[in-house]
């Protein structure tokens, strides 16, 4: 009786830690942060607007999405503007994205980082590209 009583609790602890953990790993892809690398949710809020609602249309890779608060912008001085950019984005990807734009917004004033010009294409072990 007193062995019983020595292996019900570790395993009590050991089957609490598994199914704690197996509901962890369940629930967690619901709570981490997308990361702006993909840009779906970019893209998918960029065609839930309004046509020619735009004045400024800023498009690149993250030194723009990152110094640029389109939202602001539109908050604070009434400038209706629109982010249109994801981490690491080539200018292929700027091209089309300005393209797919043009089709359904008049905006007065476009706005291009274009540091992916010097992008050599390889990616380093953090997800970003080389110089």
């Amino acid at each position: 009786m007193l062995k019983k009583k020595y292996i019900r609790g570790p395993l009590k602890v050991l089957s609490f830690a598994v199914c704690f953990a197996a509901i962890f790993l369940l629930l967690q892809p619901f709570f981490v942060p997308k990361f702006q690398r993909d840009s779906t949710s970019i893209v998918n809020g960029f065609y839930k607007l309004e046509e020619d609602s735009l004045d400024v249309l800023f498009l690149g890779a993250s030194q723009m999405f990152c110094g640029v608060n389109a939202q602001k912008l539109t908050e604070e001085y009434g400038i209706s503007s629109y982010d249109f950019g994801a981490s690491a984005q080539s200018l292929n990807i700027t091209d089309y994205y300005l393209r797919e734009a043009l089709k359904t917004q008049k905006p007065k004033l476009v706005m291009v980082e274009v540091c992916a010009a010097f992008y050599t294409g390889k990616v380093t072990s953090g997800g970003g590209y080389t110089a």
